[in-house]
């Protein structure tokens, strides 16, 4: 939370200039925000109630990950219901960078069962005060069963194929990718890419670093890796190395990630504290991971089954692979096991 103030209670009563100051992990602000406009306005028929002024407080939260929105939401009704107009915004933003229409774009999302992932997904991750970065393409997960429905919509909004990869048919291929296509209007590029599960975001465990493992559902956004992701750090995924599919593009990857403000550690150097390991199984549903409900945060009433379940799936287990430690030669297969619903 910024210095200087408590956004916790419905009705503030301090009016006046405030100035805040902004520091997270690594970063902190060399010349704080100073503010110049009463921070609250008298309430219509409010006897000496007063209300934040919502331009005022949707600047602040411009300094405030997704983890720290989510704990702002939980303190009051007021702040819960700015938190979600403000990542409704967002999100409404993000879409119009490259749709006509933002509703109709997240409709076709839930429809296809499709997430968003990159740098996109980290727009609303990160605070917007440090994703100004200019995004001249967009990466769209689809299963391969609705891939027929979001390629008839977009044909819709003017977007044609401009490249169409090969099939991978192939149970025994470490990739869980089917096909990669691309779709440009001669402004923006679409890059969509297959699934072979019915859980598009299977193969984004897979991605070249940690700092990619996110995603953005019409409704959810999720963070493999927060605690890494938030303070800008990333760990590369050896995954790609040892099974001979790290080239040219996964190092384009890794130097647009560190322009963009990330540092890539080696997982050594975490070696001896609890934290984590590449040989590591982890999941969608484990503790260390952030799933937000965006139209309902807090997500107090929602549980991780009940969102996956809107994607057919009760859980997604992975392990990106590597050796045990530096001294060993033993290696652990990456994997990728999606658990999914039957019922």
């Amino acid at each position: 939370m910024p210095d200087g103030t408590y956004l916790g209670s419905d009705h503030a009563t301090t009016t006046g200039p405030v100035r805040y100051s902004v520091a997270r992990h690594r970063r902190i602000a060399t010349s704080p925000l100073t503010v110049s406009v009463p921070l609250c306005l008298p309430l219509a028929g409010g006897a000496g109630a007063f209300a934040p002024r919502l331009e005022l407080l949707w600047e602040v939260l411009r300094y405030c990950n997704m983890g720290e929105l989510v704990q702002l939401a939980a303190t009051s009704k007021f702040n819960r219901t700015v938190v979600r107009d403000y990542i409704y915004l967002r999100k409404k933003m993000l879409a119009e960078r490259f749709f006509d229409n933002a509703e109709s774009f997240y409709g076709i999302l839930s429809d296809c069962h499709a997430v968003i992932s990159g740098s996109a997904a980290l727009h609303l991750l990160l605070p917007a005060t440090d994703t100004n970065w200019t995004l001249s393409d967009i990466d769209i997960h689809v299963p391969r069963c609705t891939l027929g429905k979001l390629e008839a919509w977009l044909g819709r909004k003017n977007f044609c194929i401009s490249y169409l990869g090969d099939q991978d048919r192939s149970p025994y291929s470490y990739s869980e990718v089917h096909r990669v296509l691309a779709f440009a209007n001669g402004l923006h590029t679409v890059n969509v890419i297959v699934s072979k599960m019915h859980a598009a975001f299977a193969p984004i465990f897979e991605l070249h670093s940690t700092a990619a493992m996110n995603f953005v559902s019409a409704d959810q956004v999720f963070c493999a890796y927060p605690q890494l992701t938030f303070s800008y750090l990333s760990m590369v995924n050896p995954a790609p190395i040892y099974c001979g599919t790290f080239g040219v593009v996964n190092m384009d990857a890794l130097r647009k990630y560190a322009v963009q403000g990330f540092t890539h550690l080696p997982w050594s150097a975490y070696e001896g504290e609890v934290l984590e390991t590449p040989y590591r199984t982890r999941s969608l549903t484990d503790r260390t991971t952030m799933f937000v409900d965006t139209t309902n945060v807090p997500s107090v009433r929602t549980s991780y089954r009940e969102m996956l379940n809107r994607f057919g799936v009760m859980d997604v287990e992975w392990s990106l692979g590597g050796r045990l430690d530096r001294a060993s030669d033993t290696f652990v297969y990456p994997r990728v096991k999606v658990i999914e619903n039957r019922s």
